[in-house]
Formats: C-alpha cells, sequence, structure tokens
C-alpha cells in the first residue's frame, strides 16, 4: 500500500534532491518522509538506525541515517511547519513527533518510488525534552527507528513511458523497478546505474543529450554513460561497492580508470566503431573531452581509499571522481541558480578537471556546500 500524499506536500518533497520532510495526513498523525539514492535506500532497508538531532538556539532539524559508524549521513531541514507555541525556535510538527508514539514512515528513491510505508512505534520523549531545555546540554536525540525492511513485500513498478524515452535500454534487462531485486549478489551496481540515470535525465535530454549503455558496432560495451552538449563530450562509469574491504573498493575503482581509458582511446582512434549513429557523429566533431567516475561514498576514509589508485595511475590520465550524491546536490544547485544549467554544469566540472590536471593531482569531489555553492573535494 503507497502513501497517498496531498498535492502541496508532494510537490516540496519533488522539489528535495534528496533530504527529508516531516507533515501530518489527514488524520492529523505524523508523517516522516525520507528522499535518498540507492545505497543509502539499501543500508535504511537493512535498518540502519534513523535518529532526529535538536540543537539549542538553533532552528534547524537534523536527521541522522547511521548508515557508518563514524561517518553517517545527514540532512537538516526547516520550515515544515509554524513555531510550537510553547516552545520558541522549535516546530511545532517537531514539538509533535517528540510527543508521538507512533508515526508513518515513508522512504523513497529520487523518482519517488515508494520503497517503505510503515506504521513505527516510538517512545513518548517530551518529558525527556523538557528536561532537557533546562539542563546544560546542547543536544537532544529522538530515536525514530533502527527497524528492517527487508522482509516487507516491496511493491513492482512499471514505467512504460520511461522505458520507451530510453528506447527500451532496460538496466538489467528488467522493464519494471523492484528494490529487493537490487539486493541480491551481482545486482548493485544496476542499482546505482538506474539511479544516476534518472538523476542525469533531470538535466540532459535522453538520446539527444544524454546517453545510456551505448555500445559498439561489433556488440562490445563503450561505456555506461556518454553526455554530448555543446561539443563537449563526457564518458561515464558508475561504481557501486558495498563491501567494506580496501581491496574490492580497488578493484572496482581501477576498472573504472581502464574503461574510461579505453573509452577514450576508441573516441580519438575509432569513433567510428559507436553503433549509434547520433554519439558516433558528436564522436567525429567535439573540442574537448572529460572522463568522469561515479562512485557510492558509504563513509569510508577516501584520501585512504583511493590512495592506491592515485599511486597506480598518472594524475593527467585518472578519470574526475565524484560521489553521486554530491552530484546531484550540485547539479540540483546549479540548475536552480542558472537558466543555461546544462552549459555551467559541465563548465564547472570542466574547469575543476584542468585546474587539478595542472597540479598533477587525483581529483576526488565528495562534498558541496548548498550555501556558498563551492564544491569539496578531499585532499
Amino acid at each position: 500500500m503507497l502513501y497517498d500524499y496531498d498535492k502541496e506536500t508532494f510537490e516540496k518533497i519533488r522539489s528535495l534532491p534528496h533530504g527529508f520532510y516531516l507533515n501530518y495526513d489527514k488524520k492529523k498523525n505524523l508523517v516522516l518522509t525520507i528522499k535518498v539514492l540507492a545505497g543509502v535506500l539499501a543500508s535504511i532497508v537493512k535498518g540502519c538506525p534513523i535518529t532526529l538531532y535538536l540543537i539549542k538556539d538553533e532552528k534547524l532539524t537534523t536527521l541522522y541515517i547511521m548508515d557508518h559508524p563514524t561517518m553517517p549521513l545527514y540532512f537538516k531541514g526547516i520550515n515544515f511547519s509554524e513555531e510550537d507555541k510553547d516552545f520558541k525556535n522549535f516546530e511545532a510538527v517537531v514539538i509533535d513527533l517528540i510527543k508521538a508514539e507512533s508515526f508513518t514512515l515513508v522512504v523513497m528513491n529520487e523518482t519517488h518510488y515508494q520503497i517503505v510505508n510503515s506504521k513505527i512505534s516510538k517512545k513518548n520523549s517530551f518529558n525527556l525534552f523538557v528536561k532537557w531545555l533546562a539542563d546544560g546540554e546542547q543536544v537532544f536525540e529522538i530515536i525514530l527507528s533502527n527497524s528492517s525492511f527487508s522482509t516487507d513485500n516491496m511493491p513492482m513498478y512499471i514505467d512504460s513511458f520511461e522505458n520507451k524515452i530510453w528506447d527500451n535500454k532496460l538496466i538489467d534487462n528488467k522493464p519494471y523497478y523492484k528494490f529487493d531485486e537490487y539486493t541480491k549478489d551481482g545486482k548493485h551496481g544496476y542499482h546505482q546505474e538506474f539511479s544516476f540515470r534518472n538523476i542525469l535525465s533531470l538535466y540532459y535530454e535522453p538520446n539527444v543529450e544524454l546517453f545510456h549503455s551505448i555500445k559498439k558496432l561489433n556488440g562490445e560495451e563503450f561505456t555506461d554513460f556518454v553526455l554530448m552538449y555543446e561539443r563537449a563530450i563526457v564518458l561515464i562509469e558508475s561504481k557501486y561497492t558495498i563491501s567494506s574491504k580496501q581491496t574490492m573498493f580497488n578493484k572496482a575503482i581501477s576498472k573504472a580508470v581502464r574503461q574510461l581509458e579505453k573509452a577514450e582511446t576508441t573516441v580519438l582512434e575509432q569513433p567510428d566503431s559507436i553503433a549509434d549513429p547520433k554519439v558516433r557523429h558528436a564522436l567525429l566533431n567535439f573540442e574537448v573531452l572529460l572522463k568522469m567516475c561515479v562512485f557510492y561514498d558509504d563513509g569510508r576514509d577516501l584520501s585512504k581509499a583511493f590512495k592506491n589508485i592515485s599511486q597506480s595511475y598518472p594524475a593527467q590520465n585518472l578519470p574526475l571522481f565524484i560521489s553521486i550524491d554530491t552530484f546531484y546536490q550540485f547539479a540540483s544547485y546549479i540548475q536552480i541558480k542558472n537558466e543555461n544549467y546544462k552549459y555551467y554544469i559541465l563548465k564547472n566540472l570542466l574547469k575543476i578537471k584542468a585546474e587539478y590536471s595542472k597540479k598533477n593531482e587525483i581529483i576526488i569531489i565528495n562534498g558541496f556546500n548548498i550555501n556558498t555553492g563551492v564544491i569539496e573535494l578531499v585532499r
């Protein structure tokens, strides 16, 4: 059973690249909606704890998804409701959540496919909250959930229109989306590929500017994605590693580097070998080429994680590495701030690549400051 949003609430959730939203349903019961990408979605379904943090003298509410013990994902939110009448600097819906003994949790992906819709029980923390207001502690924590949803019957989404847009280039040969089928061994990478294709298609037109799963005339894979805009070509590989072992991460990233090197060679030496005529034509007449590897950041120390890669390859031969969450935040910000967002998304990435290529440094992007619009690099 899917949760039925009112139009105003759903539009607010649609406007979020990812994050969370608090609202009331028609019966004035509380609803917490969390919108995340493939990797975090999998962590929530497995049962990683979800907690809400309040800080004195700060109106922002922080939601932590404890997908990593030392580097959990978090979102900050504000303006869900009016200010509470009795507790200044706190929103009424947040106070009601503190008092509540249950709420509805909806977890969805970037396409707004609902994966979890569950009634969650919790403790009424109101007395502890009042006590906290009077003591010297700065942070108040509300444990919302640590339940696993792995056994729930996941809905199946069939989107014939979406398949038609992509000329029926199906991900994992499936004309539908069903979350639990992406949790099996060897299928996790397809899940991120599904997410990233949806993200890219928000900014670039499928089969005109954005091409997925392009092959050569001999049937050999070319690359996961090709982005073409104003004589700029971007070759993209998507890598999603769920293992905490460094060797597995190295293996996945090294494979992406080799695949992109091979694709670059094809572009420069054998552009006629590409099967898609639109891509083939663009490869005969471009000015700038960017290689990009999109990866899932599971909270590991990225400076250590990429150390082996940076020592194994010359920096100028490496692609630009960017986490999928950071790319989504960055591209959404550019889209809001610039009418010609297609141009500026690529311009910023190309500028970073050019700047750090001169320094002969590996480029790992894993942060974006939404207040300043500045991309943050791993040092």
